[in-house]
């Protein structure tokens, strides 16, 4: 077969190996790519329920279900996916956007707070955090969060726009 890219080959792949959770994994990529959720979701699901220890797949399930507005699953998904690989900064920095979103700030300061220590140099997580710390009032902690953000990314367009507004209250 002549593979003219990664959804063709994962097709094929899982089409003569049905089993093979990591095949699952790498096809709902590709739709997610297409932005055909609904099939990669289920890819997603069959590769979980084939091997419930592949971290990607709770993850990436994690992103998509973020993507087309279910957020508390996300976050389930997010959080079992922390569970199995505690350091996985990306799944604990989507949780806390999630948290955030969903209204839960206190909690999203707390996943920010842990993002920030575990990847001190993503200026995302800093301006984030800043976003949250504002939703509580306290914006002497809000502008040293976007300062760090701006130090380590100088064109991070939230840490730029809240500093250069102290008075903003978002």
């Amino acid at each position: 077969m002549d593979y003219a890219g990664d959804l063709a080959l994962w097709t094929d792949t899982v089409k003569k190996t049905p089993g093979n959770p990591r095949a699952h994994n790498n096809l709902a990529e590709a739709l997610g790519r297409e932005g055909r959720l609904p099939e990669a979701n289920a890819h997603l699901r069959e590769a979980i329920r084939l091997m419930p220890t592949l971290t990607a797949s709770w993850y990436n399930l994690g992103i998509n279900l973020a993507r087309s507005g279910d957020l508390p699953e996300a976050a389930q998904h997010f959080r079992a996916a922390l569970e199995l690989e505690p350091g996985y900064t990306l799944a604990r920095m989507n949780l806390a956007n999630v948290m955030f979103m969903t209204g839960d700030v206190s909690g999203a300061i707390i996943q920010y707070r842990l993002v920030v220590r575990e990847a001190p140099d993503l200026a995302g997580a800093w301006a984030n955090l800043g976003l949250a710390l504002i939703r509580t009032g306290d914006y002497a902690e809000a502008r040293q969060s976007f300062s760090r953000a701006l130090a380590l990314d100088p064109e991070n367009g939230t840490a730029r726009r809240f500093l250069r507004e102290p008075g903003r209250q978002g």
